[in-house]
């Protein structure tokens, strides 16, 4: 290392010593370009050093500073290219200007940075006191302009506007449908394509063919891209992912070229998956015209541009299916929908037991705990075990119990305990009634969730909460249940006003009362529970006459559902004095024991 470097000095020192010969500048000069000169060569990537050492040269050597600008060795920025070009002009050598070096995206940093590239239009500035500053500007400005208004749409771009690749081919033989849990329907519909993929000929002797697109959808965090994966490494092929944002322009025509750009390696590839996720990114409905609909456009020309035997299935996965355009989701493009269900009992079970095994635990049970989290997705089940690895590492317990599982899980369904607020005595009085008065009237009313959950310690920004749980997965709900909800919702005010009477309620019930309001809305909106309004489905649209029938009816679904809490509380009130002050004692009691209690006061 020693030796380089004594190398480096010398060759410095001797290219210096040449300049002063041929030249015959003044010693300092000598000395100040040697010390340049050496900084430079050292750090080549330090746009700063390169734009001094080309300005001292300039004043003696012009043609060294050409050479070594277009040695492209050497980063560049907006300093060094006016050095470049006011060096040209003293050579004259404007003419054999090198676009390449001037207009260079991965070797230019920006003015004042350490080095760091950046995909950006040089911009020359002069300084203006010199006459040949504005010849050089006007000269410059010219070809630039020249060049890139001579650029036709279908020819090589300039570097500047060179569109990145923004997809990833990878490699995912080490995932299959074994890894993936929980939506075994999702598996079996997709095992035909993988079939398809291992074994084309056949289905072409047969003379079918399977459709070029697949559109997975469902709640977040179900696995279709993990399915996705599977599929890849089920069938042995390659798999292209890229994102519906990556398709987002900047320029117009960026996001075409990019769609084009996949297609083209996916059919050199081939035969592989290409996997868009969150399609809706670029394919929502074309209602009104904009720079997406040409990316949109060329998405829908490639998927019809392709033959289905050329191997190549395109997989689009997203939330909401229902904003994607129809021409996208139409017969010979994305006319296969796989639904990737929330997992069931079952599949709960199965992805419990897939991540405990990466984790320390003592005597937890998957089934119990598949039991006890009713609408969880796989993403849910993950972050609720790491959650409770990362308690078990806090507390020094070094493996994960129930108890800590019980504890992540109310992080996540309640918000994360705020014990040190402190509450005055009154505010915490009337906490444990307002809570009280949910739980009692969900233990007393048919049809409505178990309580999983009481407490009136501040969770996220409610002083107070009941959380229930459903018994099974629910899949749909009858009328009792929804306004057996809206009952249960309307307990905790209907509390407030019994113990403190009308003026002596507080805002504590804002977030119930939301909740009622949207529930009961779409019982008369969408669900046709309502007399008045009919077994319509209302849209948004509707004439003023109908809006006020609406609004009526929602009203009306909320007071009466009051007016059954309210009964329920009065002629239970020893009931609900006793369980407001066992919340006051304990802060926090589980189902078993509300439920235990009740019992034996009812």
């Amino acid at each position: 290392m020693g030796t380089q470097v004594a190398r480096a000095k010398c060759n410095t020192t001797t290219i210096a010593r040449g300049l002063h010969m041929q030249w015959n500048f003044s010693w300092k000069d000598y000395k100040t370009e040697s010390a340049l000169l050496e900084e430079a060569n050292n750090d080549p990537q330090n746009a700063e050093k390169q734009a001094s050492l080309l300005k001292q040269m300039n004043k003696h050597n012009p043609g060294n500073v050409v050479q070594r600008v277009e040695s492209g060795k050497y980063i560049n920025n907006e300093l060094t290219i006016r050095e470049y070009i006011k060096a040209l002009y003293k050579e004259d050598k404007l003419d054999n200007l090198a676009l390449s070096n001037v207009v260079q995206v991965p070797n230019l940093a920006p003015v004042g940075s350490g080095g760091a590239g950046f995909n950006a239009p040089v911009r020359v500035q002069f300084v203006r006191h010199k006459w040949e500053n504005y010849v050089i500007l006007v000269v410059v400005a010219g070809i630039l302009i020249a060049v890139l208004f001579s650029e036709g749409r279908d020819s090589s771009p300039m570097p500047m506007f060179n569109v990145p690749s923004t997809h990833k081919k990878m490699n995912e033989g080490n995932v299959t449908f074994a890894d993936v849990k929980g939506a075994d329907e999702a598996k079996m519909e997709l095992q035909e394509i993988v079939e398809y993929l291992r074994n084309p000929a056949k289905f072409q002797q047969a003379g079918a063919k399977l459709p070029k697109g697949v559109l997975m959808c469902g709640p977040p965090g179900t696995g279709k891209t993990l399915l996705a994966r599977a599929m890849a490494g089920e069938a042995g092929v390659g798999f292209l992912y890229i994102a519906g944002s990556a398709f987002d322009e900047v320029y117009v025509g960026v996001g075409s070229k990019r769609v084009r750009q996949l297609f083209k390696e996916a059919q050199e590839c081939a035969p592989c998956i290409v996997f868009i996720d969150e399609i809706d990114a670029v394919g929502n409905s074309r209602e009104n015209a904009s720079s997406k609909d040409n990316t949109l456009q060329q998405l829908l020309t490639e998927l019809d541009g392709f033959s289905s035997t050329q191997g190549v299935i395109v997989i689009a996965a997203t939330n909401t299916p229902e904003t994607l355009d129809p021409a996208l989701v139409r017969p010979g493009r994305f006319d296969k929908q796989v639904y990737v269900q929330l997992p069931d009992v079952s599949g709960r079970k199965q992805i419990f037991d897939l991540y405990l095994k990466n984790v320390s635990h003592n005597g937890i049970d998957s089934e119990v705990l598949a039991r006890s989290t009713p609408g969880f997705s796989g993403a849910d089940i993950s972050q609720l075990i790491n959650a409770s690895a990362i308690k078990s590492v806090v507390k020094g317990k070094g493996e994960i119990t129930m108890d800590l599982i019980d504890e992540a899980r109310d992080d996540i369904l309640m918000g994360r305990e705020r014990r040190n607020v402190i509450i005055d005595e009154k505010t915490r009085h009337m906490t444990a009634y307002h809570e009280g008065g949910h739980a009692l009237v969900a233990y007393l009313t048919e049809g409505a969730d178990p309580v999983h959950k009481a407490t009136i310690i501040q969770r996220g920004s409610s002083l107070g909460m009941v959380k229930q749980l459903p018994e099974g997965d629910q899949l749909s709900y009858s009328r009792q249940q929804m306004e057996a909800r809206l009952a249960v919702l309307m307990g905790g005010r209907a509390a407030e006003e019994l113990i403190y009477g009308r003026m002596g309620t507080t805002s504590g019930a804002s977030s119930d009362l939301m909740q009622a309001s949207k529930l009961a809305g779409k019982m008369v909106r969408e669900w046709g529970f309502s007399d008045k309004v009919g077994l319509v489905y209302v849209g948004d649209r509707v004439s003023p006459h109908t809006e006020q029938v609406i609004d009526e009816e929602i009203r009306n679904l909320l007071q009466k559902q009051f007016d059954y809490a309210m009964k329920v509380l009065k002629d239970n009130r020893h009931v609900l004095d006793k369980l407001a002050k066992e919340l006051l004692q304990k802060e926090t009691m589980n189902g078993e024991e509300i439920k235990s209690l009740l019992k034996t006061t009812l």
